[in-house]
């Protein structure tokens, strides 16, 4: 049995669509983003086609799956483009929310 725990960020997504909203006359156009819940259902899914136990644990996750939606460069707008990361308990920590560990120590913090 797995127990996992998704994160989800939309890194510069709101910035992008005001900006392309201020330009254009016909916001209507543009497509939703895909929302927050439906992400976590996508990635539950996945995870449990791949494992039959797998259960959500947001207190003590053996593994994050961590989901960023990104603004690229050269695509069209309203496109949704994801970078996915599985991370193992080492490399991240769940408390108070789920985030990435530093790799490297901040030596300027400890000259301090």
């Amino acid at each position: 049995m797995i127990k996992f725990a998704v994160g989800y960020n939309r890194r510069g997504i709101d910035e992008t669509v005001t900006k392309t909203q201020k330009n254009e006359d016909n916001s209507s156009t543009q497509q939703a983003l895909m929302h927050r819940e439906q992400c976590f259902k996508v990635v539950a899914g996945a995870i449990k086609s791949v494992s039959e136990g797998a259960i959500v644990d947001l207190k003590s996750p053996e593994v994050a799956i961590l989901v960023e939606v990104l603004p690229i460069s050269g695509v069209p707008i309203g496109s949704s483009v994801a970078g996915v990361s599985v991370l193992p308990a080492e490399l991240f920590s769940a408390k108070p929310r789920l985030c990435v560990k530093a790799l490297v120590s901040d030596t300027k913090a400890k000259k301090k």
